[in-house]
C-alpha cells in the first residue's frame, strides 16, 4: 500500500502543513530563542451556531497579532499568520535601520 500511495501521503501532509501557522510561528520563535507563543481570546460575538472569535497571540507578554475566525481554532490560525507578516516586516525593518 505504501509504495503505491507513500507519495500521496507525503504530498497530503506537506499541503498540511504549509497552511499551519501557528506551528511556523512557534519554530520561528523558538528558532530565535524568543519564547513560545500564547493564544488568548479576546472577544466571543454571535449566537452559538454563527459565533465569531477574536483571538490575540502574545510573546513574552506583547501582543503580535490578532485574528479572527468562526472557530477559535481558525482564529488563532489566522493570528498566527498575521504575527508572521508582522515578525517578517518588523525584521526587515530592523535590518534598515543598522544599514541606515
Amino acid at each position: 500500500i505504501l509504495d503505491h500511495w507513500g507519495c500521496y501521503i507525503e504530498l497530503a501532509d506537506k499541503d498540511k502543513e504549509k497552511d499551519n501557522f501557528k506551528a511556523s510561528l512557534q519554530e520561528h520563535t523558538q528558532g530565535q530563542k524568543l519564547g513560545l507563543p500564547l493564544y488568548k481570546t479576546i472577544v466571543e460575538t454571535g449566537p452559538d451556531h454563527i459565533k465569531e472569535f477574536e483571538v490575540a497571540v502574545l510573546l513574552n507578554n506583547t501582543e503580535l497579532a490578532r485574528g479572527k475566525g468562526k472557530t477559535k481554532k481558525e482564529a488563532s490560525q489566522d493570528a498566527a499568520r498575521n504575527a508572521m507578516i508582522f515578525l517578517k516586516s518588523s525584521q526587515k525593518e530592523m535590518y534598515v535601520n543598522i544599514e541606515v
